[in-house]
């Protein structure tokens, strides 16, 4: 894992003079913004280290090492509670339940919106989603 030494990384920091690299939040699929796992709203100065590779460092090395590395202990902490919409969409969705993200419950009512306003096709996809199979699921039933 390549990460910027801290001396080189921006501004944000703890407060104490130290300087942390920031990990980007996987969006949801109909969101645009783009935030921290932190919560802070990203600007092309900011510092950033990659989620996967910030993961990938916490499982050789533990949270410890890795917070020493530079990594925003804010964002490691939630990078590693918080899944991707992809790996757990239920999970990703609550967690901007958690967050009381203000936005949220504007965008539940567009979705509800366009899911009233498309239903046929809402339909079809819910049918089609239906019948894949969850590896993961399939996993867990056949070790039971």
């Amino acid at each position: 894992m390549k990460l910027i030494p801290r001396h080189q990384a921006g501004s944000a920091g703890s407060g104490n003079g130290q300087m942390w690299l920031h990990v980007r939040r996987p969006n949801l699929p109909w969101r645009q913004a783009s935030l921290t796992e932190c919560g802070d709203v990203l600007d092309d100065r900011m510092p950033l280290a990659n989620r996967d590779d910030v993961l990938e460092q916490v499982a050789a090395a533990g949270m410890q090492a890795t917070t020493a590395a530079g990594i925003c202990p804010a964002c490691l902490t939630a990078a590693c509670r918080w899944p991707t919409f992809a790996a757990d969409p239920v999970r990703a969705v609550a967690r901007e339940y958690a967050d009381r993200n203000p936005r949220f419950a504007a965008e539940l009512r567009a979705l509800g919106v366009l899911a009233a306003t498309h239903r046929e096709e809402l339909d079809t996809l819910l049918a089609e989603l239906a019948d894949v199979t969850d590896v993961a699921e399939a996993r867990r039933r056949r070790r039971r």
